[in-house]
């Protein structure tokens, strides 16, 4: 059973989860395995996983058989179990582990680097992407949900098949707390929303912007932690990734294989994590949050400073970053 608990001083959660430590690695196997038969995540091995939630099959295919091209399960060694607790936000030091946990299979082929993918594959995984959060959204339980990444195993992936997690948990934690604190305030001291007043300076400034389309661009932000630190945002205000139209899923999906195809040409098979912040909003919250996909390269590890500090050292500075990332881009 895992616990979430909460560090008084600074209002930070932790998931305990003895079950994730059951999870299966294909990391470090040995050399040229068989996927179709060590990965469950493959055609063929749907008996590996829980049931399907959701999937985009082709023609008469039946559910938990080949046929797919995006695959959902609940997560086999969940970090948060959905469950009867009181799902209000944590204010005592431990609570029982209450939320969602899913796995999001982005590729029907044994693909592990989503360089490798089509632009109407990212299509198909950023629609399974919104329809999970629309799905979870409609339950008022969960006041935080996050998609996120981890590719590599640098990056905290321990299985090669490239997939995607979505969690739900009954509370914001405290970081996304303390974000959209901050963009409220300073969306009440000067009326307009942090992020489009940044997305104007980068398309004037230019230094530090990566790609751009009609409706998105992407840039290293001022201060990334990591090298090579890449957000892409809306050009349009819009707090919730969920609420977008197909063809704002498309025009996601080209800037977002523009920008990771890049990342692949300089440093091959990137281990990287990304996520994607849209909150559970409150009507108050949504003329101030504006929602990202974040990517964050994991080229170095955190050490003793970072972690004593909470301070990043990145050797790259972003202006570079993004000049590298816009040479490299096709």
């Amino acid at each position: 059973m895992s616990e979430i608990r909460k560090d008084p001083l600074t209002g930070r959660g932790v998931i305990i989860a003895p079950e994730r430590a059951r999870r299966p690695g294909q990391f470090g196997c040995a050399a040229n395995p068989d996927p179709s038969q060590a990965c469950p995540f493959c055609p063929g091995n749907e008996n590996a996983t829980p049931p399907e939630s959701w999937a985009d099959r082709a023609g008469e295919s039946q559910p938990n058989r080949p046929g797919w091209s995006v695959r959902v399960v609940p997560n086999k060694y969940p970090a948060v179990i959905a469950g009867g607790a009181d799902p209000s936000n944590l204010t005592t030091d431990r609570s029982t582990g209450n939320g969602v946990h899913e796995v999001i299979i982005e590729n029907a082929a044994h693909v592990a680097n989503l360089a490798a993918l089509d632009e109407q594959q990212f299509i198909r995984i950023f629609h399974a992407y919104r329809g999970r959060l629309r799905a979870w959204g409609k339950d008022p339980r969960w006041r935080f949900r996050l998609v996120f990444k981890n590719q590599g195993k640098r990056a905290g992936a321990t299985l090669e098949h490239a997939h995607a997690q979505l969690i739900a948990l009954p509370f914001m934690p405290a970081e996304a707390a303390i974000e959209l604190t901050n963009a409220g305030e300073y969306y009440r001291r000067s009326a307009n929303c942090y992020y489009c007043e940044l997305i104007e300076r980068e398309l004037r400034a230019q230094a530090r912007l990566v790609a751009s389309n009609a409706e998105f661009i992407a840039l290293c932000p001022a201060a990334p932690r990591f090298a090579f630190e890449t957000w892409l945002l809306p050009r349009i205000h819009a707090a919730a990734f969920e609420e977008s139209d197909d063809a704002g899923i498309a025009a996601l999906a080209r800037i977002s294989r523009q920008v990771i195809a890049a990342l692949d040409r300089l440093h091959a098979d990137p281990p990287f994590n990304y996520f994607i912040q849209s909150l559970s909003l409150d009507q108050s919250e949504r003329a101030h949050h504006h929602w990202q996909l974040r990517l964050l390269p994991q080229f170095s590890r955190a050490a003793g400073f970072e972690w004593g500090s909470g301070m990043h050292i990145n050797p790259v500075a972003p202006e570079d970053a993004a000049r590298l990332l816009r040479d490299a881009a096709i």
